[in-house]
This record gives C-alpha cells, structure tokens and sequence, in this order.
C-alpha cells in the first residue's frame, strides 16, 4: 500500500514482494458466495503470484534467502 511499510514475516514465513497476480476460479468463487467461499472469505484475491523474496522470518531460513524466487 503507498505510504505503509508493508509488516515484516512472521516465525516460519517469507515476505513476497508480488510482480504478477491472477485471478483464479478459487479468487472469484469467494468474491461471489460460491465453491469454499467460506474458508476464504478474510483472504485477499489473487491467490496466485509470483514474485521475489524480499524478507525471511526466523526458522524460515530454508524456504528461502532475499532476492530468491
């Protein structure tokens, strides 16, 4: 978001910063009510991206290293 720091990872997690998103069947199926709605109604579109690791939390040290896909 312009203006905000965006949160660091957590423990066991990496931070992505996304270059490209798609929509999926699972993104407009939670928009519209349908399909695991339910499960994804607090998540944010765009389940699908790729992007470069940009922040490695503690323990998660083995999923990646900054600057990696």
């Amino acid at each position: 978001m312009p203006g905000r720091d965006p949160p660091g990872p957590g423990p066991g997690e990496v931070r992505v910063r996304v270059a490209v998103s798609g929509v999926n069947p699972t993104d407009w199926q939670a928009r519209s009510g349908v399909g695991h709605s339910k499960h994804f109604s607090e998540s944010p579109p765009h389940l699908d991206g790729a992007g470069t690791i940009d922040a490695v939390g503690v323990g998660a040290e083995d999923c990646g290293r900054v600057g990696g896909p």
